[in-house]
This record gives structure tokens, sequence and C-alpha cells, in this order.
């Protein structure tokens, strides 16, 4: 692939550009394709676990339903940003089709992760280094075709030479998802309370959670997602300019709506 064909310039970024461009490129190289694909992918999620809520389901389950749903969810965003980087448009049905496909391998390898991240629960040390390790995950597998243990071994060579700038990618993610939980809980009961005069909603995140909160937490897929892809970007173009340029060039020249 040519640099010059991409609609996103690969140069080396700050994490304050990368995550500048990634809300950006939610808007304006996503926009209403992001927008259907949240439809697909988010908001059968969401309404699932308010679903799960309004039947007496207690909050830690369905907060534990929603965070499979996040690993589900943002598959099609980081296939649809890797396309976005080259082309003005793509198949929303190509997309679904890919996703669906990518779905077994993806809950197996965050499952692992997961098991990985409780083994080390009580060794406060590893959690930051393991942390950035499987920080790409998503791209590694879905990209690069890797399994669980090359993404894990690939994940730490990326962060390897900088592991400050990854563990701070982790942590601003973090900060985002938080933003957009709590932002969508203020702006959410706000508008019920003071602009409809209805009486405050049962559930609060004072009490473990609520709809609004759980939406929030699943429009952040879009914005974490692209993010996440944009710094994996940034860190391949700094190691390895010329093989994430043939890696892309691969993914180009794939059928449409092959993944």
């Amino acid at each position: 692939m040519n640099v010059l064909s991409t609609k996103v310039v690969l140069r080396e970024r700050t994490l304050s550009e990368v995550f500048d461009l990634a809300f950006r490129f939610v808007v304006v190289r996503g926009g209403r394709r992001y927008f259907q694909l949240w439809m697909v992918s988010c908001f059968p999620f969401w309404a699932l676990c308010c679903g799960l809520r309004h039947v007496g389901t207690s909050w830690p389950v369905v907060w534990l339903i929603a965070v499979v749903g996040f690993v589900l969810a943002q598959v099609p965003f980081t296939l649809a940003a890797s396309r976005l980087l080259l082309e003005d448009s793509i198949s929303l049905g190509g997309l679904v089709r890919a996703w669906l496909g990518k779905v077994p391998a993806q809950l197996w390898n965050h499952a692992l992760g997961a098991v990985l991240v409780g083994g080390s629960g009580m060794f406060i040390v590893p959690l930051p280094f393991l942390a950035t390790r499987l920080l790409f995950l998503p791209e590694i597998t879905l990209l690069e075709g890797a399994g669980f243990v090359r993404a894990l071994e690939r994940g730490g060579r990326m962060s390897r030479s900088r592991f400050g700038e990854t563990f701070t990618t982790v942590l601003l993610l973090l900060v985002v998802w938080a933003f957009f939980i709590f932002g969508a809980e203020a702006t959410g009961h706000g508008l019920v309370v003071e602009l409809l005069s209805f009486p405050p909603p049962q559930d609060s995140l004072q009490d473990g959670g609520s709809w609004f909160a759980l939406l929030g937490f699943f429009l952040a897929v879009p914005v974490l997602a692209t993010a996440r892809f944009l710094a994996y970007i940034d860190g391949r173009t700094r190691r390895e300019a010329w093989d994430v340029q043939l890696r892309f060039t691969e993914l180009a020249e794939e059928p449409r709506g092959v993944a």
C-alpha cells in the first residue's frame, strides 16, 4: 500500500493527537456508517442489559453481560476503521458477516486474557505490564490473524520500548470510558428530573448502575475501538512502517465483505 493512498496520514503522533484524531475519525470518516454499526452491534446488547435489569437481574450480572457485549461489539468497529483507513465507503453487510465470523475466536481470546488478569490480580506489579501486552489484542488477532499466545508476544514487543506511552494509552481509554458512563448518567438524570420533571429513576450509579450509565458504556464503543486502533497503527508505524503498509495492502485486496 502506498501511504499516499490512505485517507489518514501514517506518521508518528502524540497520544493527544491520536485521541483527537479518533473523535474526528468517528464523526467524519465513520459518520452514518458508524451509527448503523452501533445500532447493529451495540444497541441489542444495551437493550438486553436493560431488559435483564427490568426483570430484576442483579447489577453485577448485568455489567458482566455488558462487558461481554463490549468485547463483541468492538469487533466491527475495529474492522471498519481498518477499511476506512483506505476507502471512503464500506459495506455494512460485509462488515456484519466478517464480524460474526470472528465472534468465537474473540470470545476465546478475551476469556484467556481475563483469566490472566484475574490470576495476576493478587499481584500489583504485573498488572500494568499485562495491561500493555493485552491492549492491542483485538487488533493483533483480527488484523494480523494471530492466536492468543502469538498476540501476547506481539503485544509485548510492541509495548516493550514504549511502555510509558502504552500504559498511558490504557489509562486514557479508561478515562474516556468513564467520561461516557458518568456523562450519560448525569445527562440522563438531568433530562428526566430537571427538564421533564419526572420522578427520579429508581436505579443510579450509586446503586450499582442505571440504564443511562449502560447507554454511555456502549456509546463509548466506537470511540474506544477507533482510538485503540489508531494507537495500534501509530505503534506499528513507529516500529515497522513498511510492514504495516504491506498488511493493509493485503486487507485492501481481499474481496469486499470478507475478513
